[in-house]
């Protein structure tokens, strides 16, 4: 295990003992020449369920005290104002006891912590199990947030899920009513969700998820709301005939086009190849374009190192300059044989229309044992000076033969305006965000070593804050906020 302080580097300029001067400029403002990691501030705060017995089955246990799955927001009005969410108590099967929230008003320092009402039996709702938390901040500060709930199936009720939507008009410190966005049964499946405010339009939400069919090809869904959240649109199916199946998420460019990505040809085994492309909306989400692909992913389940055992990690992650409306995307892939998973860089500079050719983005080095050279679960995020910042785990810092694997979480970053980001040697060395290595075997199992499908990471002003999931020596699994300073 390695015990390290963080680097402070940088993408450009002249290199000056440990600092890198001289990068360029825009519109007069500096861009960071530096970024340096601060001090990290655990968020979670233990189960809020601990004394709940309402939803106790010896045949659905679960990982007490594990918040995993984490995302953040920051409030488009108010860049000290933070918002998190995360899964908390996972069950070994699938899904958690219930989503919670916590929020900051001081940049991060201090937080608050908030159950979502009326989802699994300890948040007084009727369901079993709970999952895929998602936030977003609208323009006038309004605060949504989406989950997947189930209930599981038995001899007299098939298995049902459903979309449940929550409003909080108090930056997160207490919510509304949950209201049921869809919900379905006999066989169908909702995965996968996420929702978006745009940025533009105080009162316009949207949400995406994909309807697993019995059998594929499976339906991209889509709702909305036009009116702050009183109604939404009843869910209607936009890409019936695509086999699309999971990472759907859409941002809002700056002439208010809507751009979705999506995940087309996944296999269940994860080892045949798929595409993931892009659809378009000029019109609010009323009609939808053809796919543009972005690119061929061969990428395959990543393993925990020390010893092999299989880990559940993500898919995909976007972000777009709302100055330029550049389009970034990272996610998981695969650059070498026999096949690891490594994180994947492509952008767009005309709105999703056309995309570069995807490039190996993360920096973890050769090793003699291939698992170590292993990049997993990457999250993206453009600041206002329209740096691009990238988070990921790797296991470059684990000793083979300790029964171990020590993992780290690393941001690196690229200046789009001074030098090109399609070229990974013009990314900023790898800045090391956790203190301390941690155990990545003692996370909650379920179908495979779980901190989630995704992990946290905003941007405001010139910095970016990190919300990754870690394991510590007294819980399977912390949510930590992480400062990325830049100067």
């Amino acid at each position: 295990m390695r015990d390290a302080s963080p680097s402070v580097v940088s993408v450009c300029g002249l290199l000056v003992g440990a600092l890198v001067v001289g990068c360029g400029s825009d519109g007069g403002n500096a861009l960071p020449t530096e970024f340096v990691a601060g001090d990290t501030v655990t968020v979670s705060k233990g189960s809020p369920f601990a004394e709940c017995s309402a939803d106790l089955d010896p045949e659905l246990p679960f990982f007490a005290d594990s918040e995993v799955e984490p995302w953040l927001v920051v409030n488009p009005t108010n860049r000290d104002h933070f918002a998190a969410v995360w899964q908390q108590d996972r069950y070994a099967l699938s899904a958690c006891r219930g989503n919670v929230t916590s929020v900051s008003f001081d940049a991060g320092q201090n937080w608050q912590e908030a159950v979502l009402p009326g989802l699994g039996r300890c948040s007084g709702g009727e369901w079993d199990a709970v999952s895929d938390p998602w936030l977003t901040f609208a323009a006038n500060g309004d605060l949504y947030h989406v989950s997947l709930v189930i209930a599981r199936e038995t001899e007299a009720e098939p298995n049902r899920h459903a979309l449940i939507v929550h409003k909080s008009v108090d930056g997160g410190l207490t919510w509304g009513n949950p209201i049921t966005v869809s919900e379905t049964d006999e066989g169908f499946g909702e995965d996968k969700e996420t929702i978006t405010a745009d940025p533009y339009d105080a009162c316009s939400v949207y949400l995406v998820w994909t309807r697993l069919e019995p059998a594929p090809p499976h339906k991209l869904m889509f709702s909305r709301t036009t009116d702050c959240g009183e109604n939404w649109e009843e869910a209607r199916a936009i890409r019936a005939e695509i086999p699309t199946e999971g990472g759907d998420q859409i941002v809002v460019l700056p002439d208010g086009t809507l751009f979705m990505s999506i995940v087309v040809g996944l296999q269940v085994s994860r080892v045949e190849p798929w595409e993931l492309a892009g659809i378009r909306s000029s019109d609010g989400g009323e009609t939808w374009s053809e796919p543009t692909k972005i690119a061929d992913v061969h990428a395959i389940s990543p393993f925990a190192p020390d010893p092999a055992q299989r880990i559940r990690s993500g898919w995909d992650d976007i972000a777009v300059d709302r100055r330029t409306g550049n389009l970034y995307m990272v996610w998981e892939d695969s650059f070498r044989e026999p096949r690891l998973t490594q994180v994947a860089f492509a952008q767009s500079t005309d709105g999703g229309l056309t995309w570069s050719p995807e490039v190996r983005l993360d920096q973890t080095p050769v090793n003699d044992y291939s698992l170590l050279e292993q990049a997993i679960l990457p999250s993206v995020a453009v600041s206002e000076d329209g740096t691009i910042g990238v988070t990921y785990y790797n296991f470059q810092n684990d000793t083979a033969g300790d029964s171990r694997s020590d993992a780290d979480h690393w941001f690196i970053h690229c200046h789009p305006e001074v030098t090109d980001c399609t070229d990974a040697a013009n990314w900023g060395e790898q800045i090391l965000l956790t203190k301390e290595s941690f155990d990545y075997n003692a996370a909650p199992v379920s179908r495979g070593l779980f901190l989630g499908d995704y992990v946290g990471l905003a941007a405001a002003g010139s910095d970016f804050f990190a919300l990754p999931s870690i394991t510590t020596e007294d819980d399977p699994a912390d949510v930590v906020f992480i400062p990325i300073r830049g100067r």
